[in-house]
């Protein structure tokens, strides 16, 4: 109570200390958040590492596995499934205790067969993790078809650089090429990429009446109102040509898109 008041100099502060579980609460029944998923999420996430369950569940049927063990995955199981909120890293919290117990269902098929068997049993578990391990954190550490990509960042941020970087080397400006920026959404780390270039707004909405920059990223839900800003806001003969920055879709990290609109002026003094 001393710290949490700045030795009661802000008494509200022990009172916060108990109200900020309040948020906590509200989020796991879903209020207020996108990360709502249904009740079999963190098994369609776990479905590569199915083994692992597979053996657990021998491990719950072997009486060598100690009974809190039991109880605790199975309840820590049925807790997380029943949550709304869910987000990929949430599984840890109960998938160590399924990791015991597939340990213990291992070595109790092992003591129910012959050695080679048994070994050889191990060896293709112990195969089939190590190369899902490798895959997932080396081979495809961002792609769409990897079960724990889920926000961060993907590779398409280096293709938006990249040509950022092309459109300002073209610019007189240089790096103190104006940048407009589109979107409801937190399109980090976009800001920590676009640091070094002096003049960069974000906007929440398109006005009808402040100028448009030569470059624009904007997420897909501000399309209508930049087309309707660019082309029917000014007047015939002041309407500035703007073309698309990439020939494909970029997505900074999973389901959220970027796109770019550079003027044609602009566009043209690329070598």
């Amino acid at each position: 109570m001393l710290l949490l008041s700045s030795f009661f100099t802000h008494p509200r502060g022990i009172v916060d200390s108990v109200l900020a579980y309040g948020t906590y609460f509200a989020r796991g029944v879903g209020v207020n958040t996108v990360h709502v998923h249904p009740w079999y999420f963190y098994f369609a996430c776990l479905r590569c590492e199915a083994i692992i369950a597979v053996l657990a569940g021998v491990g719950l049927m072997a009486s060598a596995a100690p009974r809190f063990l039991k109880i605790y995955t199975v309840v820590m199981v049925l807790i997380y499934c029943a949550i709304p909120y869910k987000v990929p890293w949430n599984v840890l919290s109960f998938w160590h205790g399924a990791i015991l117990l597939a340990g213990v269902g291992t070595v109790w098929l092992a003591q129910q067969m012959p050695k080679p068997m048994a070994v050889a049993l191990a060896g293709i578990a112990v195969a089939q993790l190590g190369w899902q391990a490798r895959a997932y954190s080396f081979q495809c550490p961002s792609c769409s078809g990897n079960p724990w990509v889920y926000a961060h960042t993907g590779t398409d941020v280096f293709i938006i650089m990249k040509q950022v970087e092309a459109l300002a080397a073209a610019d007189p400006q240089g790096r103190a090429m104006p940048i407009q920026v589109f979107t409801r959404e937190n399109l980090w780390p976009l800001p920590w990429y676009l640091r070094r270039y002096n003049h960069v707004r974000w906007w929440n909405g398109v006005s009808d009446t402040a100028p448009l920059a030569s470059v624009i990223l904007a997420t897909p839900d501000m399309e209508p109102a930049l087309v309707h800003r660019m082309y029917q806001v000014p007047p015939p003969g002041q309407r500035e040509m703007y073309v698309n920055m990439f020939d494909r879709e970029m997505d900074l990290r999973p389901r959220v898109e970027v796109r770019g609109y550079v003027a044609k002026s602009l566009w043209d003094e690329l070598p």
